[in-house]
């Protein structure tokens, strides 16, 4: 029974974290590069992700070959 109370306890509390970080009091979602006015997903990308990992997702920028950048495709 003790370990029924810890178990429900602490993954309420894991959960309850989890939804807290992952949500802002706007109800979007937690990730994002901090600027309000990108809002949509390939606007973020454009703006923080392109760089290194390229438009095409292929990681072939100068930048990415440099850093390692993870080819998405």
């Amino acid at each position: 029974m003790r370990n029924l109370k810890f178990i429900v306890y602490f993954g309420g509390t894991f959960l309850g974290c989890l939804y807290f970080l992952t949500t802002s009091t706007s109800g979007s979602t937690w990730i994002s590069n901090g600027d309000p006015k990108l809002t949509g997903p390939a606007e973020i990308y454009a703006a923080s992700c392109a760089k290194c990992h390229g438009a095409d997702g292929r990681a072939k920028t100068a930048k990415g070959k440099r850093v390692g950048a993870t080819d998405f495709t």
